[in-house]
C-alpha cells in the first residue's frame, strides 16, 4: 500500500526526472491531468517523505471500497507524516469524503496533515 509505482520500478530507474513549472499550493490539492503524465511521480519526487497510498494495487482498492472510512485509522497509524498522497482517488470514489470529512476535522490546527490526490482526466467523477 505504502510507497508503490514507477519511482520503485525498474523503468524508473532508467527515467529522466523533467521539472515542472508548478508551485504547489500550501493547503491540500487535487493533482488532474491525462494517463501516464507523471502526476504520481512528481508528487512522489516532490515529496519525499510523504505516505503514498497507491490505488493502482487492487488489494488497496477492495480495502478502501469496503470501508472507505479505514483512511482514519491509516493517518492515524502514521502521525510523522504530514502530507498523505492517494493516486488515483479516482478508483474510490467514497475516499473523497472521508479525505473531506479528515480535512475539516483538522481545519486550523498546527501541525495537520495535507493531502495531495491524482486524479486522471479519462475518469469522470460524478457530481
Amino acid at each position: 500500500m505504502l510507497r508503490w509505482g514507477i519511482s520503485n520500478s525498474k523503468i524508473g530507474l532508467k527515467m529522466e526526472f523533467i521539472p515542472r513549472f508548478f508551485k504547489p499550493p500550501a493547503q491540500s490539492y487535487y493533482l488532474f491531468g491525462p494517463r501516464g503524465t507523471g502526476k504520481a511521480a512528481w508528487a512522489l519526487w516532490y515529496y519525499q517523505d510523504s505516505l503514498h497510498i497507491d490505488l493502482l494495487q487492487q488489494d488497496t482498492v477492495r480495502r478502501f471500497r469496503a470501508r472507505p472510512e479505514r483512511i482514519r485509522e491509516v493517518v492515524r497509524a502514521q502521525p510523522h507524516n504530514r502530507l498523505i498522497i492517494i493516486d488515483k482517488i479516482q478508483r474510490v470514489l467514497d475516499l473523497l469524503s472521508a479525505v473531506h470529512a479528515l480535512i475539516e476535522e483538522k481545519h486550523g490546527i498546527e501541525g495537520i496533515q495535507r493531502w495531495v490526490s491524482t486524479v486522471a482526466y479519462n475518469h469522470i467523477i460524478p457530481r
